[in-house]
């Protein structure tokens, strides 16, 4: 990792990226995850997982597959590179449910 990688991360410092990608990662073998299904499980507005869809596309970390029969839906997948970016993502959401957990214990 040289100091040429900080601009690489910028692109992906937007709104639902993390939560985009480790909920694809969890649903990596599912034919069909779409842009609503992805809109009704994560915590942001359907206006912003928009724009990181394509944000994510434009970074060749998933495609997006547009039906070609009504009704018609977008079905997302992650890239080779999708996956590698967000697998790690399942050890900080991990940590994060430990730290959160051991907080939640310490308030009873």
């Amino acid at each position: 990792m040289t100091e040429n990688s900080i601009p690489l991360i910028s692109k992906l410092e937007k709104v639902g990226v993390a939560q985009i990608l480790l909920y694809l990662y969890i649903n990596r073998f599912h034919d069909e995850i779409t842009v609503n299904e992805l809109i009704d499980n994560i915590q942001a507005v359907s206006a912003t997982v928009q724009k990181t869809i394509d944000s994510l596309e434009a970074n060749n970390l998933i495609t997006i597959e547009k039906t070609k029969v009504f009704p018609f839906k977008h079905k997302i997948k992650l890239t080779s590179v999708g996956l590698e970016v967000a697998e790690p993502l399942t050890i900080v959401a991990s940590a994060l449910q430990k730290v959160e957990g051991s907080t939640d214990k310490s308030k009873h």
